[in-house]
């Protein structure tokens, strides 16, 4: 089959676009939808609000109607208060009438003291599919199963189950 040169030039573009849309991140993000309030730190005392869109282990996406400056460090209150999560602006986008920010985690404080003991099975499920489980239910199941042998062992094998079949 001959391929003449403008044909080969759009399958070498298509190639191009496909690695350069490949996923470049280390850790999976968790889609998530809870709502928030946002402080710039020093605090004025003014809280944006905004809801958290996704998160990883050590980041976030926020969604909010004003834009923050990269470098802005940041308290982001999860709604009810039960967990206040510092971090640092990496980028802030407009993404139609909002600005999407991603956010450097540096540190997390919970309101409640973590005395639940293992994951159970439908906290190992609802995270392995992605879906259904509250921001301090993804970190305290990422806190977890980086600590816990058998936790993890359960993940891989319901991640196993639900794959097969």
């Amino acid at each position: 089959m001959v391929v003449n040169r403008r044909q080969r030039g759009k399958v070498q573009s298509r190639q191009y676009h496909a690695k350069v849309s490949e996923e470049r991140r280390q850790e999976a993000r968790y889609p998530t939808n809870d709502a928030a309030e946002v402080q710039v730190l020093p605090s004025t005392g003014q809280r944006l609000p905004a809801t958290v869109i996704d998160i990883s282990k050590s980041g976030l996406r926020l969604e909010l109607g004003t834009m923050l400056l990269k470098g802005t460090r940041v308290e982001i209150m999860i709604l009810p208060p039960k967990l206040v999560i510092f971090g640092a602006v990496r980028y802030c986008r407009r993404s139609g009438v909002v600005f999407h920010a991603g956010v450097l985690i540096e540190g997390v404080v919970s309101s409640e003291p973590d005395n639940s003991g293992h994951l159970h099975d439908d906290e190992i499920s609802l995270y392995v599919v992605g879906k259904g489980l509250t921001i301090p239910e993804v970190l305290r199941a990422k806190d977890h199963l980086s600590k816990c042998d058998a936790c993890s062992r359960r993940m891989t094998q319901t991640a196993t189950a639900l794959r097969s079949p």
